[in-house]
């Protein structure tokens, strides 16, 4: 489909960025401080790929995948040296309590997700958001991370384990 866009040029974007907006826009709000920054982001992350389309070539990396890389060198790029604390609403559910919605209730899981990405190194936090935040398969984090599909998924199962472990409790 991206083969396609790029010979039709850049009026036949726009189905691209319908297909795959909400994706990147997920994926870097959980990344930004707020919905202005994940916007502008995610602005600049389809600038680039419209950019980059003309040497765009599909080598097996899914188009979402390439589109997350660029959002993910993006966001690196504007949190140099950062962290922050994880916003709890953005999580999975998986990862949240269920059945209290109160607002003290969400305040304080929203502590213990800030506690819990508090601990866990960059690469972790990574992980977690790509596969929870962006939806991504395994295979796709490992492309958009340049890691091995093995390697990563062991990296996934080992960062899940210790959340499980270290605090199974608090769940």
């Amino acid at each position: 489909m991206a083969g396609r866009r790029r010979a039709a040029g850049p009026a036949a974007f726009d189905s691209l960025y319908t297909r795959y907006v909400d994706r990147v826009y997920s994926y870097l709000r959980s990344r930004a401080d707020n919905d202005e920054d994940a916007a502008d982001l995610t602005q600049q992350v389809f600038l680039q790929a419209l950019d980059g389309l003309p040497r765009y070539q599909n080598r097996g990396l899914p188009f979402a995948a390439w589109l997350l890389s660029i959002a993910r060198n993006l966001a690196i790029n504007f949190h140099k040296g950062s962290r922050r604390p994880m916003p709890w609403d953005l999580l999975p559910e998986a990862l949240q309590a269920s059945g209290d919605d109160d607002v003290g209730g969400r305040a304080a899981r929203g502590d213990l997700i800030d506690t819990l990405f508090a601990h866990l190194d960059p690469h972790a936090r990574e992980l977690l958001l790509l596969r929870f935040g962006a939806d991504l398969t395994v295979a796709e984090i490992a492309l958009v991370i340049g890691k091995s599909e093995a390697a990563t998924r062991m990296r996934l199962i080992r960062t899940l384990r210790t959340l499980r472990e270290n605090y199974h409790d608090e769940f």
